[in-house]
């Protein structure tokens, strides 16, 4: 596993992850520790609770419930065929982009301050995501 220090360059690191069946404490306290940091670098969180296919599934529908990582797949099997860890997700995605970061604002501000185990359904991915795209060209 590489360390922090391989990447002296990076000013912003995002952690990434699920939700999925992580004790709650650790999927809190994963965010938490990103945010207490201190120094130079600053950490950043990019989660989904339950799972990445509820980012997924936002590019083409809103989601207000939680209808379990099951029924995200199934329903995005309608969209697009998906499958686990498909190639071509991202140019599936891409042009519904702006729609789904509107939706996972939306969801993800409906909570206001409570923990983020207990959000859900949302997403943070839709930030990562607004960030990367200050770097790509149109």
């Amino acid at each position: 596993m590489r360390s922090t220090e391989d990447f002296q360059q990076a000013e912003v690191v995002w952690l990434m992850y699920d939700k999925d069946d992580f004790p709650l404490d650790n999927f809190d306290n994963t965010q938490y520790s990103a945010e207490g940091k201190t120094g130079t670098r600053q950490y950043r969180v990019a989660w989904s609770n339950e799972c990445i296919e509820l980012w997924f599934l936002l590019h083409f529908q809103d989601l207000s419930v939680n209808v379990g990582r099951e029924r995200y797949r199934e329903l995005l099997k309608e969209y697009c065929q998906y499958e686990k860890n498909m190639k071509t997700i991202f140019e599936i995605l891409r042009d519904k982009t702006d729609v789904a970061i509107a939706r996972a604002k939306r969801q993800y501000e409906t909570y206001g301050n409570i923990a983020p185990s207990q959000m859900c359904p949302a997403t943070r991915v839709y930030q990562l995501i607004e960030e990367l795209q200050r770097y790509m060209q149109p």
